[in-house]
């Protein structure tokens, strides 16, 4: 008696979630679609972003301007670069280092002091700097990234740097 008494009680319901769904009301639901960025997409919010704010991949590591390139041995991960940016384009790269935190960050103090950097911030993990021409730089030290065998073999941290490069206008 119980058992017939729960299946009606479920036929009714699977009825009463059949006739929802069929109600002008519902909305069909559409599947997540990965969109590039561009100044046309809208944040989730709905609000369209601020062009300086859209960044485009970055698909192999650059010469950062009045930067030194790391000289350890390094695998570059992935990277971002906001072109619009504003005073100036805009840099993000991560790389996988064969070398400790430790020593990633020695190196980068010592590089960003030969090149006249003004290191306003330092911690353990990240370094914060400003050149002369307003530049800024922030490097951040971590254990190593996740990726393919051949850009983890031998990988014992990894850094990450933010680098906005300030255009000064022509007069």
């Amino acid at each position: 008696m119980r058992i017939l008494i729960l299946l009606s009680v479920l036929v009714g319901l699977s009825a009463n979630y059949a006739t929802l769904a069929q109600t002008p009301n519902t909305q069909k639901i559409s599947p997540m679609v990965a969109r590039p960025y561009s100044t046309s997409n809208p944040n989730r919010d709905g609000k369209v972003r601020e062009s300086e704010f859209n960044p485009n991949a970055l698909p192999r590591p650059i010469n950062l301007p009045n930067l030194p390139g790391y000289t350890g041995t390094q695998y570059y991960i992935n990277g971002l670069v906001y072109p619009n940016a504003k005073d100036g384009p805009g840099y993000m790269m991560v790389f996988n280092c064969e070398n400790t935190k430790v020593q990633i960050k020695e190196w980068w103090q010592n590089a960003l002091k030969m090149h006249k950097w003004d290191v306003s911030f330092s911690d353990s993990n990240t370094i914060k700097a400003r050149d002369l021409d307003g530049s800024t730089c922030i490097i951040t030290m971590q254990g190593p990234i996740t990726t393919t065998k051949d850009k983890s073999k031998n990988v014992r941290a990894a850094y990450q740097i933010y680098y906005h490069q300030v255009v000064k206008e022509k007069r």
